[in-house]
């Protein structure tokens, strides 16, 4: 055994040395080397099977292709093309070998082929290295030794060697073969034993392997195999007699000798390993075999064979990545549904950045893994081992993981991918809720379900949502799978089309369908498409139905089948009513299945669901009872439809049908066929006949959806208590005979009914909540008992040309929220009552008869969007315009002065033009107080000093002119006066050296003067301190956990409302970013009028005035959050006068834990400005609690 070293003394020697000029130089030196005795424990030489100094990796090599350069056009060409393209440094062609030599430490090799192809339209190969080490070594010292063990271990190891003695094919050039196999590896090992040197064969290996190193950068590994690393530099010892030997036994030549004797140095000044009389010789292996592994950096994950539209997707998660402090730990989720890809985007951006961190670990679906035997603990080690490099540090349980993870985690900057997540105890057991990495770590987590990503606190602009290849990306995918090229080939083109239109943008099912269809004949085709019609693919199957199995109960498995059979496309409002009537908890339901990337709700309510997903369902149904079609829970098949009706075959297990005939079909059905179906509890009929008794139709029904009901009357023994939706669009109704009681009744659709003429007696229906009649062109009368319908929100009568008035019934409906009248050709007016619809936030009144609309829509405090008369809009731009239709220039509106003092406070602005107006005394005492009031009138001479007077009282500014007599209107600074003592009485007479500081400051002072206001407020000045009025500021929230945040452009933001679990929402802050078309110092009072939330889900329209919002009155507040609901599609608009306009907005919701445990706030340092053009941009700062 060889003698004991100290870790200092156990490094390899690294030393540079200049190469001798002249053969006599490099004698000298070696007989002066030679003369000094050696040092056993040679502190920089010495070592005992142990790795004398870490070696840095070279970058990877050249990237070669093989290409048809047939002309210097053609190189040109493909040198422009890559010069400048990512990681490309210079490239190099070469028209002998038609070669192309892309030098770039950083460029991908596939992405640099396959932008060559594109440009030149020429085939490519990737020349890569053939091995991954080569092996040069002296066989009679170390071939059935060290050699062969080094080489089977390398190999176990899953690396490729070349070793010349089992490598060369027989017949060939030796010297030729090895030269193609040093070229060919990316590492050469070079074994340095006693008699190494005395090889002639040894050392042109050498020579070769030195030149690639020098030439192309290749990594040289010497392995100092019972010789010392001096001895090998300076060719003494019995190295160096061995050496010596071989010249004198040989005629070389001077430069030959020269040759190895400065091959032979600088090889072994290269750090490297030294095995000196080892006993433990595989442990001297081991190391070596990890340090090859390190240098190749096998981690690197294979993405797919076409990686078609990765670049984009890639490039979106890259900037997610930068655009985080560096500093930080940051969470990326990839989420969407099973097949679209997840898994490979992540393993292409965990090839892309892994280098950049000290360590990093993919785990590969985690949510298989996990079921298996210590599956948990394998996951755990397995990332112990890559992080930290401890593979002898053994872990027994999940807990003793968690431990053992949390220490060593944190000492490396890591990447780390969690791939297929599926439950919060794998990311407890696997990140400690991302909270064990070190600053400046990566986690990326791929799940289909959105809610592991909240349970982290993951921001939402962290979160990637994978979309659906586009159309053109997926007839690329499928026709490298297909056809082995880009483009279907000719006569495939419609039959490819088709094939991709199926897939829907899935690349799982693009893949696995262009697979099966390779080299079929056009015949083939059109079979596996009509089968695929019925008969879902089962390998497709089989990975969608991962994340059905995944759900949590029956209910949601249930709700989920009922969408995918009977309710993609349609509201999910009217949706959730029906689900829950039959037991299920739908609000829920649905949230769980959007979070799972099983169904999707677009921006008008609607559910959506992939149609691979919906044939999944399906496909689940259909498997209940492969052939007893009466015994599926759901029926949906025309032909099994058809079957189940015509043979009587219906039973109790029959829960939905759904059947649409063609128009020109005569057949119908008997009702008696319904008869065994007891517990059907939905049933949609389009253009289906029945005949017989209805009292065969189950009692259990919750939605009737018959499109084209072939009726006159509903039939007299049509009982249906538990009905929740009746839909007859297209209906044959001519009336509705007394109807049974329908308590359970929410909502009604007799859209497009054209022979109807009277509504049902409503109150039958108490619970009635949507009445949808559009486009009834025979209604003319509505039941008077309309006005019992205490919990209508919507009342929908576009289109019904027939219908003279409105029973005055209907103007007591104090929770109606939408009222439709458009198209309503004979209705002429609307009646004064209508002020007592409370609740109204939408009048839609356009195409009518009604010339005059009643002022006492103005008394409407929650009106929100009105369109009559010509005018439409937010209710607040409409009302003065409505009022203004009132008068005539010759009028005296001072008879309308009664009307004005109705106005509601939203009325900021009104103009009184070409009008003679006398004691204007009277509009003061009896308006509102508007902001800006423009008097363009005749006034008598002592009138002009009862505008300034009057202007005091009520205005923020003034416009006035007289025809008469401009002179004696108000003078400018009289108006500035009046200004400032209204400041001054609102405490904003701050100090200030502009008008547009003192602007700025009353801009940015609203809402409560509490510690976040303040702090937001005091974000915002500083940025404006910072730019000197020149840039913009913006608000950010994304560091803050608690703070969820929407940005928009313009004036209005979408989004949303994000479930947060066990938080309730505390406080609702908006920025927005306006400039004005003038020079802000003339801005003569502040500009913010309004703020409009939209709720789509609810279909509730709110608006708040500036007074509301700025002194947040605890009831307010509260209809605020009664109206912001977990996962409700939410606008809110911000609304500025003065002609100024909203460049950008942002809302920040703030959450608390708990009533007793609230959450940090935002502190008053977090702010980032942005430079812009714009120099006249201001923020409006807003805030509700």
């Amino acid at each position: 055994m060889g003698e004991e070293k100290k870790p200092e003394e156990a490094k390899m020697e690294e030393k540079k040395s200049e190469e001798p000029n002249k053969a006599e130089e490099g004698k000298k030196a070696a007989k002066e080397e030679a003369k000094q005795p050696e040092k056993p424990n040679d502190s920089q030489d010495a070592g005992d099977g142990k790795e004398s100094k870490e070696q840095t990796p070279p970058p990877p090599p050249d990237i070669m292709l093989k290409i048809d350069l047939h002309c210097e056009a053609c190189a040109k060409k493909i040198r422009r093309s890559l010069i400048g393209w990512p990681g490309v440094e210079d490239v190099i062609t070469d028209f002998k070998t038609n070669k192309l030599v892309v030098k770039g430490a950083k460029a991908d090799p596939l992405k640099v082929s396959e932008r060559v192809y594109r440009k030149t339209g020429k085939k490519v190969s990737i020349l890569l290295a053939r091995y991954d080490v080569f092996l040069s070594f002296r066989g009679e010292d170390t071939r059935a030794s060290f050699t062969s063990h080094l080489s089977s271990s390398l190999s176990n190891d899953g690396i490729v060697v070349f070793k010349d003695d089992t490598d060369l094919p027989r017949g060939n050039n030796i010297s030729e073969e090895l030269q193609r196999g040093i070229e060919n590896s990316t590492i050469s090992i070079v074994i340095f034993s006693k008699d190494y040197a005395g090889s002639r064969w040894c050392l042109n290996e050498l020579s070769k392997i030195m030149e690639v190193h020098r030439l192309q950068g290749r990594v040289v590994l010497p392995v100092f195999y019972d010789v010392d690393p001096s001895e090998v530099r300076n060719q003494i010892s019995s190295f160096g007699d061995s050496f010596q030997d071989l010249i004198q036994k040989s005629s070389l030549t001077h430069d030959q000798v020269l040759r190895w004797r400065t091959d032979l140095r600088e090889a072994g000044g290269i750090a490297g390993f030294v095995v000196l009389n080892s006993r433990n010789e595989s442990e001297d292996i081991k190391n070596i075999v990890t340090h090859v592994c390190e240098i190749l950096d096998k981690k690197d994950m294979f993405i797919a064979n076409y990686p078609i539209g990765l670049d984009s997707r890639m490039e979106n998660l890259i900037k997610m990545s930068e655009s985080h402090p560096p500093n930080d730990v940051l969470v990326l989720g990839i989420w969407g549904m099973g097949g679209i890809g997840k898994t490979v985007i992540a393993k292409a951006i965990y090839n892309e950045i892994g280098r950049n961190f000290e360590s990093r670990s993919f785990l590969l679906n985690i949510r298989e893994v996990w079921e298996q035997h210590r599956g948990p603990v394998r996951l755990q080690q397995q990332l112990l081992s890559q992080i930290c490099k401890t593979p002898k540090m053994k872990i027994y349980c999940i807990e003793s993981g968690k431990s053992i993870l949390k220490d060593r985690l944190r000492q490396k900057r890591a990447l780390v991918v969690l791939d297929d997540v599926d439950n919060v105890e794998q990311l407890n057991a696997l990140s400690g809720e991302g909270k064990w990495f070190l600053s400046g770590s990566r986690i990326i987590i791929t799940t289909r379900d959105e809610r592991l990503l909240r349970f982290l606190n993951v921001d939402a602009n962290h979160v990637y949502r994978m979309k659906n290849m586009d159309e053109s990306e997926s007839i690329e995918l499928f026709s490298w799978h297909a056809f082995r090229q880009s483009s279907p080939k000719e006569g495939y083109v419609e039959l490819s089309r088709n094939i991709v239109a199926y897939s829907g943008g899935l690349p799982l099912a693009l893949e696995i369908l262009g697979c099966h269809l390779l080299n079929t004949p056009v015949i083939e085709w059109e079979s596996v498409l009509d089968k695929l019609k019925k008969f879902p693919d089962d390998q497709i199957q089989k990975k969608l139905k991962i994340s059905f199995d995944g759900l949590n109960s029956d209910t949601e498995r249930e709700i989920f089948l009922d969408i995918a059979c009977f309710f993609i496309g349609m509201d999910r409002n009217d949706v959730t009513q029906i689900l829950n009537a039959s037991g299920f908890s739908a609000d829920h339901g649905i949230s769980v299945l959007v979070e799972r990337s099983l169904v999707t709700i677009d921006e008008n309510n609607k559910l959506g669901m992939h149609d691979l997903l919906r044939d999944m369902g399906r496909e689940i149904i259909r498997k209940e009872s492969p052939k007893g079609f009466g015994k599926r829970s759901r029926l949906w098949f025309y032909e099994d439809v058809i079957d189940v009706l015509s043979k009587d075959a219906g039973t109790e297990f029959v829960e939905g049908l759904a059947l649409n005939l063609p128009q020109d079909d005569k057949v119908s059905f008997l009702t008696k066929a319904f008869d065994k179906m007891n517990t059907l509890r939905l049933l949609r009929l389009v253009n289906v006949k029945l005949d017989g008794d209805y009292k065969y139709i189950s009692r259990d029904l919750k939605w009737l959806c018959w499109h084209k009901f072939p009726l006159k009357y509903i039939p007299v023994n049509f009982f249906q208590n538990n009905l929740v939706a009746i839909e007859l669009k297209y209906s044959n109704l001519r009336f509705w005979r007394e109807p049974q009681l329908l308590k359970n009744m929410k909502i009604l659709n007799l859209s497009h009914s054209t022979y109807l003429m009277h509504t049902p007696n409503f109150s039958k229906m108490p619970n009635l909540e949507k009445l949808i009649l559009k486009d009834c062109p025979s209604l003319s009368m509505i039941h008077h008992s309309i006005g019992h319908l205490d919990k209508i929100h919507l009342i929908n009568l576009k289109d019904c040309t027939s219908l003279h008035t409105l029973p005055r019934s209907i103007y007591k409906l104090q929770c109606l929220k939408t009222l439709i009248l458009s198209g309503c050709l004979k209705i002429e007016k609307l009646e004064e009552e209508i002020e007592q619809m409370h609740s109204l936030t939408t009048l839609i009144a356009d195409n009518t008869a009604i010339t005059q609309a009643p002022i006492s829509l103005a008394r409407l405090e929650n009106i929100g969007y009105i369109s009559i008369c010509g005018y439409q809009g937010l209710a607040r731009h409409v009302f003065p315009s409505l009022i203004w239709s009132r008068m005539s220039p010759t009028n005296n509106p001072l008879s309308l002065v009664p009307t004005y003092a109705i106005m509601p406070p939203m009325i900021s602005s009104l103009d009184i033009l070409n009008c003679t107006i006398h004691g204007p005394s009277s509009i003061y005492d009896n308006l509102p107080k508007p902001q800006n009031l423009q008097l363009e009138c005749i006034l008598e001479n002592d009138d002009v000093v009862e505008v300034n007077k009057g202007a005091a009282k009520i205005l923020d500014s003034l416009c006035a002119s007289s025809c008469r007599d401009l002179a004696k209107a108000p003078n400018t600074s009289k108006i500035l006066e009046i200004e400032s003592s209204l400041l001054a009485d609102n405490n904003h007479s701050q100090a200030a050296t502009s008008r547009r500081d003192k602007c700025l400051r009353h801009l940015i002072h609203i809402g409560n003067n509490d510690q976040v206001t303040s702090s937001l407020s005091d974000c915002i000045l500083q940025g404006l301190t910072l730019r000197d009025h020149r840039d913009d500021c913006v608000l950010q929230g994304d560091k803050y956990p608690h703070w969820q945040s929407f940005k928009g452009e313009g004036a209005s933001v979408k989004f949303k409302v994000p479930p947060v679990y066990g938080s309730g929402l505390k406080r609702m802050t908006v920025c927005c970013e306006y400039y004005p078309s003038h020079d802000l110092s003339n801005l003569e009072y502040d500009p913010f009028l309004s703020m409009l939330i939209i709720n789509y889900t609810k279909m509730v329209t709110l608006e708040y005035r500036r007074d509301t919002v700025t002194s947040f009155e605890e009831a307010k507040w509260k209809e605020i959050i009664s109206n912001l609901d977990s996962d409700d599609q939410v606008e809110i608009k911000a609304i500025f006068g003065n002609g100024l306009a909203v460049k950008r907005i942002a809302v920040y919701l703030k959450y608390y834990k708990s009533s007793h445990e609230q959450v940090e706030d935002l502190p008053s340092s977090s702010r980032e400005i942005y430079k812009d053009d714009d120099e006249n941009n201001d923020f409006r700062l807003l805030e509700q609690e």
